[in-house]
């Protein structure tokens, strides 16, 4: 999934309860931004959009900020032991 300013790339499935991994990372990333006093979580709800088309807690989530400088690029490996939350960006 494409933005204009964040791409995501998933892939790989890890079993587990997706509909539950996605209610706690919703709610995960509106606790984030009130505690730590940050703008709305809108890159988190985009990516969580973009998982519930995809269907599966994912193995693997890449994530590319852009920016005028260089690209900031993030991988993040899920596992069925780590599963959780998504990144906090």
């Amino acid at each position: 999934m494409e933005s204009e300013f964040i791409d995501f790339e998933v892939s790989g499935k890890v079993p587990g309860d997706f509909q539950a991994y996605l209610r706690f990372s919703r709610l995960n990333a509106y606790q984030a931004c009130m505690l730590m006093q940050r703008p709305p979580p809108y890159p988190e709800l985009l990516m969580l959009q973009h998982l519930s088309e995809f269907g599966a807690i994912p193995a693997t989530v890449k994530t590319t900020i852009k920016s005028d400088s260089a690209p900031i690029v993030t991988v993040i490996t899920i596992s069925p032991r780590t599963r959780g939350v998504l990144p906090i960006f």
